[in-house]
């Protein structure tokens, strides 16, 4: 078995933390690279037999796989060696030989073909290739398996405000169904119904004391003969509109209040948000 000094030791070696040379071995044929023009093949059984075949001449040898170390040894006759396995994929395996920086690679004779190594130069050549293609691989799951997660933060992100959404939802029709017992209990809404009373009744005798006033008026300017028909008329005006002229007086005298500084400092859509948030703790 030749071995070759290859310059890429670091990387390689990253390539063979995972392997199991047991599976990888047994069962195959293998053509060992040389740049000898001689075809040297190697048989590693599962009792523990290696055949070596030197163009055609078979000798027997040894192997044995030892897991603490994850090592290779390879024994003949005049001599063994203790291997560890540095890259490795479907076609081509690489054995460093232990406490060098020196490589014997190995290539499946039934790939050979495909492979199409023939100096040693095809050789580094190819383990560059399959380095390069290890490591695009390995960026392109590193990518996948980030937009994977990003993909399901934004699920998990989407389902978490479709939940918020529904539960705003409940609170919201909870707020409808109990609003009213929660106000007749809040002493500030208590004391704004009182206030809005109070403006309404004190705009409801405004309104009447001036429409009355203004119908008086225009009852005295008009003959006596025609006095009647007219208050009927005013009376049914004054009927239809009393409603809106409260509405907007009542407006606007809350305005003039809050603008002087009297009216109560209460909103129903604060009460309301206490209540939502309350809920969906």
């Amino acid at each position: 078995m030749k071995t070759y000094i290859l310059n890429t030791l670091n990387k390689i070696k990253q390539f063979g933390e995972t392997l199991d040379i047991k599976t990888v071995l047994c069962n195959k044929s293998w053509w060992v690279f040389n740049d000898s023009n001689e075809k040297e093949i190697y048989v590693f059984q599962e009792n523990g037999v290696l055949l070596v075949s030197l163009n055609g001449k078979v000798t027997r040898a040894t192997w044995q796989y030892l897991r603490a170390n994850k090592s290779l040894i390879i024994g003949t006759l005049e001599e063994s060696y203790m291997l560890h396995p540095a890259f490795v994929n479907e076609k081509i395996l690489a054995l460093q030989q232990d406490g060098t920086n020196r490589f014997a690679f190995m290539i499946d004779e039934a790939l050979l073909i495909d492979v199409n190594i023939t100096t040693f130069e095809d050789l580094v050549e190819y383990v560059n290739a399959q380095e390069e293609y290890i490591l695009n691989d390995k960026q392109l799951k590193v990518e996948k398996s980030k937009n994977q997660e990003n993909f399901m933060n934004e699920e998990a992100e989407q389902y978490r405000l479709q939940q918020v959404d529904m539960l705003r939802n409940k609170a919201e029709k909870a707020w409808k169904k109990e609003k009213k017992h929660i106000l007749k209990c809040d002493i500030k809404y208590l004391s704004y119904t009182k206030w809005n009373k109070r403006i309404f009744c004190i705009l409801s005798i405004v309104a009447c004391i001036l429409v009355f006033l203004f119908c008086m008026f225009l009852l005295n300017e008009l003959p006596k003969s025609d006095i009647f028909a007219l208050f009927i008329q005013f009376m049914f005006i004054f009927c239809i509109l009393l409603p809106f002229i409260l509405i907007y007086l009542q407006k606007f005298l809350k305005w003039l209040f809050s603008f002087c500084g009297y009216t109560p400092n209460y909103e129903n859509t604060e009460k309301k948000q206490q209540f939502i948030e309350q809920y969906m703790l």
